[in-house]
């Protein structure tokens, strides 16, 4: 969202300050709170105006990379259907708004959304941009011939500019957000469609979320000081000393909120090496040195426990969704939607930049 106001010839200093960020904290290009998130979303619209073209125009903008975590379930995804019918879909959505595939005799025709959870001001805010998420990124996971039907929208458009910026037949004042497309293109294998890392990505979504995590605000300090150091070779000793304990009161703390140093180390080296290889053409050594590991072998195996794909191959894979992504500065456990993005796999904290 940040860009999105430096393109519209907005300061978005006003909208980081609502938020509570410093603008100059390396934060402000990683995660922050849901609540900060929401506080810079009011910011947004309050400086902008009311803008349903412009909301919708900033979704169409959000790529593939900003999905964090959530991304390799939608690049390895078999079909539509396989995708819109995990319990996963929802996270396409903002804070409270959940995704809900339309089936009809047992065939997937689109998908509405549900506002239910949504902040009554942000609801509005939150389905626009959706939509115009959803408008570029299934064309992307099934190839450039895949139609959209309808879209049904709350909203009146008395200038046309929803229709000029969705370039799809609108259904307006509608009593339900809905986005509907021909219901053979739900069956359609999608272009990088692998079942077996789809559902190893899946499960490994599944087990994060449902493994219960006390204490969010310590969890969120210990990733961000753990992402402001991936460097180091002496990683847990800094991250103590930046929390003014001991490493062994640190590692006794995860423990007692159910969380393992090694594992939020491996999120965040994750999450930094896909944001740095959809975003730019860092060679690959400078990334994995940047990590923490000290030659690209090491940086290899590691990505490809990860992910099961090779950094080289990844990046092409995000490059054939995306040919600008070296263009585009990408946010994952989600890049955030303050400057390009969506949400990744934490429940307990938004991306802040992209």
């Amino acid at each position: 969202m940040i860009a999105t106001l430096e393109r519209e010839g907005f300061d978005p200093l006003p909208a980081i300050q609502a938020a509570g960020v410093d603008p100059h904290s390396q934060t402000l290009h990683r995660r922050i709170a849901p609540k900060q998130e929401r506080a810079f979303q009011r910011a947004f619209i309050r400086i902008t105006g009311y803008r349903p073209d412009l909301w919708l125009r900033m979704g169409k903008d959000y790529s593939l990379a900003t999905f964090g975590q959530f991304a390799l379930i939608l690049m390895t995804a078999p079909t539509l259907r396989a995708l819109l019918c995990s319990p996963y879909l929802e996270r396409l959505g903002f804070h409270g708004l959940r995704v809900l595939p339309i089936i009809i005799n047992n065939r997937l025709i689109g998908v509405q959304f549900d506002v239910s959870g949504v902040e009554p001001d942000l609801c509005e805010f939150a389905v626009l941009v959706s939509v115009g998420c959803i408008l570029r990124l299934y064309p992307e996971l099934a190839n450039e011939d895949f139609k959209f039907n309808l879209i049904c929208l709350p909203n009146d458009d008395p200038e046309g500019k929803l229709r000029a910026t969705t370039g799809v037949p609108i259904s307006l004042n509608a009593s339900s957000t809905m986005v509907l497309w021909p219901e053979e293109q739900s069956e359609w294998p999608l272009r990088n469609a692998n079942p077996v890392l789809f559902h190893g990505y899946t499960n490994a979504l599944s087990s994060m979320i449902s493994n219960p995590r006390t204490n969010g605000d310590f969890k969120l300090r210990v990733n961000e000081a753990i992402s402001r150091n991936l460097h180091e070779p002496t990683l847990l000793e800094i991250v103590a000393a930046s929390m003014r304990m001991s490493p062994r009161t640190l590692q006794r703390k995860l423990s007692q909120a159910g969380l393992k140093f090694r594992e939020l180390v491996d999120e965040r080296r994750r999450e930094a090496a896909i944001r740095c290889l959809a975003a730019n053409d860092i060679p690959l050594m400078e990334i994995g040195w940047s990590l923490g590991y000290a030659d690209l072998s090491s940086f290899t195996h590691a990505f490809q426990r990860w992910t099961g794909s090779t950094p080289s191959h990844f990046r092409r894979q995000l490059r054939a969704f995306n040919p600008q992504a070296s263009k585009v500065e990408a946010g994952l456990n989600g890049s955030s939607p303050m400057t390009n993005g969506h949400r990744d796999g934490q429940a307990d904290a938004s991306p802040a930049s992209q």
